[in-house]
């Protein structure tokens, strides 16, 4: 399920704190395998799709880490706020912030006991504006970023192709209306 050449692990340093986030980006839900060896046909003959990133997560799309259990986390809406730029792939990323090296007295400011939610301070602010400029300036994610947004747009361009020709027919066969639109015979 998990993109070529991921993860990646972006370092970055909010007041000091030397943390890592490792990026975990997925394929689409519904793209299909590439591997043959996996990809064994279900009963009706169609190859078996990936799941996307739904298996592995409810709302969650940026996890802080320590010791392997979740002190903390986002929700996947931050990867669609201006400053992150990553909006296109804002359901298909899983972000780990590895927090081991955390110093304990900003660790014991930022978590709360419950691990439900991140505490409102200074830390939390700047930790998160370190997060959002590592993952915008990550020439990797801004490639997928691209690679994806062009994906969009040729899908979106093969869905007009009726349209053109319902058009472009329209148009051949009455001149009137040619004349009317001031339209030529290419659509």
């Amino acid at each position: 399920n998990v993109e070529e050449g991921f993860p990646i692990t972006i370092p970055f340093a909010p007041a000091g704190e030397q943390l890592y986030a490792t990026v975990y980006a997925f394929k689409p839900a519904g793209t299909s395998r590439s591997d043959e060896e996996d990809a064994e046909d279900d009963e009706s003959g169609a190859k078996k799709k990936l799941g996307g990133l739904t298996r592995y997560r409810k709302r969650e799309g940026v996890l802080f880490v320590r010791n392997g259990q979740t002190q903390g986390a986002l929700t996947k809406d931050f990867f669609r706020r201006d400053q992150v730029k990553l909006k296109t792939l804002a359901d298909d990323l899983l972000v780990f912030v590895d927090c081991e090296k955390m110093s304990d007295h900003v660790r014991e400011d930022l978590f709360m006991p419950s691990r439900d939610r991140l505490t409102e301070n200074v830390f939390k602010a700047e930790l998160i504006d370190g997060l959002e400029q590592a993952l915008r300036n990550d020439e990797v994610l801004r490639q997928l970023r691209n690679q994806r947004q062009q994906e969009r747009m040729s899908d979106r361009m093969k869905d007009d192709k009726p349209l053109t020709d319902v058009l472009r027919h329209l148009i051949r066969s009455s001149p009137n209306l040619t004349s009317l639109l001031q339209l030529g015979q290419r659509i």
